[in-house]
C-alpha cells in the first residue's frame, strides 16, 4: 500500500472521531453514576438471599430504563 493510500485511509477513519469521544464519554459518565447508585443502593433494588443480595431487575428498570437502552440510539 503506497503513503498516500495509507495517509488517506487514516484521515477517513479519523473523521467525526470527536463526536464518537463526546457520545463514549457521556456514556462512561452516565455507567459510572449508575454503578455508584448500585453500589450505594440498599432495598428495592437488592433482595436479600441466601448468598448475599441479588439484583431486583424490575426495580433496576424503573431506576435506570432497560439495560441495552444505549445500545438503541
Amino acid at each position: 500500500m503506497d503513503f498516500e493510500r495509507k495517509r488517506n485511509l487514516l484521515v477517513s477513519v479519523s473523521v467525526g472521531t470527536e463526536a464518537y469521544k463526546i457520545k463514549i464519554l457521556d456514556l462512561a459518565i452516565t455507567a459510572m453514576n449508575e454503578l455508584a447508585n448500585m453500589v450505594t443502593e440498599n432495598e428495592p433494588l437488592w433482595h436479600p438471599c441466601i448468598d448475599g443480595r441479588v439484583l431486583n431487575c424490575a426495580e433496576y428498570i424503573k431506576q435506570f430504563g432497560q439495560v441495552d437502552a444505549t445500545l438503541r440510539r
